[in-house]
């Protein structure tokens, strides 16, 4: 008979997820209630403290919603009302993947420590994780406004013509232009006296 929620299979937009063991023996029961549950996840489960401050608040958050204090009074239309609520809060795409990983990641692990007895099909199906699209975070200048950029830099003296055409030719960021030394340009300086 196939196990009611496996913990070691992963989908294809949750690879990135970690896969969870049941090695360390955390304090969870049915009668446990959310926060003490949450608590033995992410000290069993999450090592990294920043991964574990945005689940902490992401499952706070997401059993607030459900409104319900004890792991084991968790219902599938609990489920569906939290997925309703949480894609009608206005927050990006990419805020409602990570609340939902979240919320299945403790959902899979609580079922294996035998916190609720939603099966991990009923969970993924119940709360997909949208895809998210990555947006570029900078835009690239135009020909013409790359040419515009280095005339005006002509105009205002060699030194920042000089600068403006390395940060240009070379990509480079502001932080990293101004600590540019003479020796990181020219070869013949790097050898030395």
């Amino acid at each position: 008979m196939k196990d009611m929620c496996p913990i070691y299979e992963t989908e294809g937009n949750l690879a990135s997820v970690p896969v969870f063991s049941t090695d360390a023996v955390p304090t969870l029961n049915p009668d446990s209630n959310i926060t003490e549950a949450i608590e033995a996840f992410l000290g069993s489960q999450i090592p990294n403290k920043k991964t574990a401050r945005g689940y902490r608040r992401h499952l706070l958050h997401a059993f607030g919603m459900m409104a319900i204090e004890r792991i084991s009074k968790l219902q599938t239309i609990h489920l569906v009302t939290y997925k309703s609520g949480l894609m009608a809060d206005g927050r990006g795409t990419a805020t409602h993947s990570q609340a939902l990983i979240s919320v299945r990641s403790f959902l899979r692990w609580a079922c294996a420590m035998v916190g609720h007895d939603i099966r991990r099909e009923t969970v993924e199906y119940l709360l997909p994780v949208p895809k998210v699209t990555v947006m570029k975070p900078h835009e690239s200048l135009t020909e013409k406004e790359v040419w515009k950029l280095i005339n005006a830099a002509k105009d205002s003296g060699p030194r920042n013509h000089a600068l403006i055409l390395v940060a240009l030719g070379a990509g480079l960021r502001v932080s990293e232009l101004v600590n540019v030394d003479i020796k990181d340009v020219l070869d013949d300086l790097a050898a030395g006296p």
